[in-house]
Parts: structure tokens; sequence; C-alpha cells
């Protein structure tokens, strides 16, 4: 098969390619050229400078061709040239991407190639091998710094990546302790809000009252600075709030604490009203015996 495909390629002279600019394509033809049909494009029967849409497209067209299961009669010799057409697309997409990544930063000044095997001592040579020579250094030193750059990029990047993760943690830590802690003061924070809640809509309900008295004064021509009669209630000060601060006192609850204090006085000024009958019948007897005494002195 590599005899049948490499006769229906043109042999190609190896010194009629150094005026090619890419290294790649030398490399190829080189071999092309050689006897044991180690180029991959020569078997497979494309040209080393092959886009690679034609070296898909003619790998499919051999792999059809060549697979086992189209030929089952043929048996191992089809399978031996299935992966003999593998085996050298394979390698051709190798040499391809090669290519590209080493012309890729292929810029400036031309290119040369080594020439062939059979070298010559003419100054031209040597100098197309210096030249040669001292692209390859600064090939493999560009090639050399940008992977260190990549390396310490990845590295810097490496570290973002710990400290993002730890800060991550950090926060999913404090954010867990938090719901903690408001679960735990759950039942705490609800007593809280009810006693607010009840302390405001007392507030509200007495701002409501006091605003409601006040209309009911001003509509019979009544003052509210704390003089006045309304209703059942009596609106009279306590001693014991603060300058300017009033209070309504109802009827009931004036009787109540007059019931009270009632309850305290009376034995009290029962027990000073006997006091003071018990001394002035003393006196009133004291006042009697003397007065006989003088008047049994007078009869005398």
């Amino acid at each position: 098969m590599q005899r049948l495909l490499t006769s229906l390629l043109p042999p190609v002279s190896p010194f009629t390619l150094t005026r090619f600019l890419s290294p790649s394509f030398a490399r190829f033809v080189s071999a092309y050229n050689k006897p044991n049909g180690e180029c991959p494009f020569a078997v497979l029967g494309l040209p080393p400078d092959a886009s690679a849409d034609d070296l898909r497209l003619r790998y499919l067209q051999l792999a059809k061709q060549f697979h086992p299961d189209a030929a089952r009669s043929e048996g191992d010799s089809r399978s031996r040239e299935f992966i003999e057409v593998r085996r050298a697309y394979e390698k051709a997409v190798q040499l391809q991407r090669q290519k590209r990544r080493i012309d890729r930063p292929a810029e400036g000044p031309m290119i040369f190639w080594p020439p062939p095997e059979k070298q010559t001592n003419s100054a031209k040579e040597a100098m197309i091998r210096q030249e040669w020579e001292r692209q390859q250094k600064e090939r493999a030193a560009f090639w050399a710094n940008a992977e260190r750059a990549r390396q310490q990029e990845g590295a810097g990047w490496g570290q973002a990546a710990a400290y993002q993760q730890e800060m991550l943690a950090l926060f999913q830590s404090r954010v867990a302790a938090e719901q903690a802690d408001s679960e735990k003061r759950k039942p705490e924070n609800k007593r809280k809000a009810s006693a607010e809640w009840e302390a405001a809509a007392d507030d509200k309900a007495a701002a409501e009252a006091w605003e409601e008295y006040e209309r009911e004064l001003q509509a019979f021509g009544l003052k509210t600075d704390c003089s006045s009669y309304m209703g059942n209630g009596l609106y009279a000060r306590k001693r014991k709030d603060l300058p300017r601060v009033c209070k309504w006192i109802s009827r009931e609850e004036k009787r109540h604490n007059w019931q009270k204090g009632r309850k305290y006085w009376q034995p009290i000024t029962v027990t000073v009203g006997l006091v003071v009958g018990a001394a002035a019948t003393v006196w009133f007897y004291n006042k009697e015996d003397e007065l006989k005494m003088r008047a049994e002195g007078f009869g005398q």
C-alpha cells in the first residue's frame, strides 16, 4: 500500500526546498523522501503542506475503505492496513500541531532551516547554519520564558484560589454561627417583640383616648388644662406625676380610694375619740372633787 500511495506523488528533491521559510515544511519533505516511507502524509497520499481539513477528509475516505467491517473476507490484511492508516493520520496531526506551534511566533527576520545532509564548506552555507542556530536559541529561550511565566501565573492563581477558599470557609462559618445564635435567641426575641408590641399598642390607645377627650372637651367649650369634668370621670392631677402630666381618675376609682382610706382611718378615729373622752371624764371628776373640797372649807 505504501508503494502504491507514494508512487502517486512525484519525487521531490530536498535541495529545491531550501527556499521555503517554514522549517516544518522542510521537515515533512525530508521525512517523505526517506525510502522506508516514514512520512505520514506520503502514507495517506497527501502532500506535506496539506491542510487539516484535507487531512481529515483523506483519513475518513481511507478509514471507510480499509476498515475491517467493510470487507470481512480479507480479515487480518485489512486490519493491518487500517491500523497503519490510523497511525499515519495521528502522526500527521501531531506534525501539523508542531508546525503551528513553531510557526506562530515566527515573526521578524527570515528563518532558515539547516542545509541537507550533504554539507558544503561555502561561506553561504556557514552563514545559513549560524543564522539557524541563533534563531533556534532564541526560540528555545522564548518558549522557556513562556513556560516559566505560565507556571508562575498558575502558582499565583493557585494561591488566589486557596485564599478565596479560606475566605469562603470563614464567611460560611460566621453565617452558621449567626444562624445558630438567632435560633437560640428566637424565643427571647419573640417575647421582647410581643412586649414591645403590647407597649406600643397601649401607648397608641392612650394617645387616641387623650385625643378623643380633648375633642370632647373642646366641643363643650371646656379647657384641656386639667381642670374639668367629663362624663363620669374627673380630670385631676396626681402629686406623684411629673409637672404638666395629668391623669384621668374615674368616680369609681375615687370612691374605691375613699373606702380604702376609711378602712384604715376609722379605727384610728374611734381610738382617739375614746382617749379624749376618757381624759375629759377624768378631768371632770377631778374638777368636781376640787370644788367639793373648796365648798367644805368655806363651810367651816
